[in-house]
């Protein structure tokens, strides 16, 4: 593998990386907005 490819790959790589947080997060958030109404149910409900 050469510098070029070498250094294309980490690009790749950290784009990945990058995409991947974005998206745990994004993950994240939406199954805190989802749980928000059941967790107030559950808490009436008790």
């Amino acid at each position: 593998m050469n510098d070029t490819q070498l250094h294309l790959h980490q690009i790749q790589t950290e784009a990945s990386r990058q995409r991947a947080a974005v998206f745990a997060r994004l993950v994240l958030a939406t199954g805190r907005f989802v749980a928000r109404p059941f967790r107030r149910a559950a808490s009436h409900a008790v």
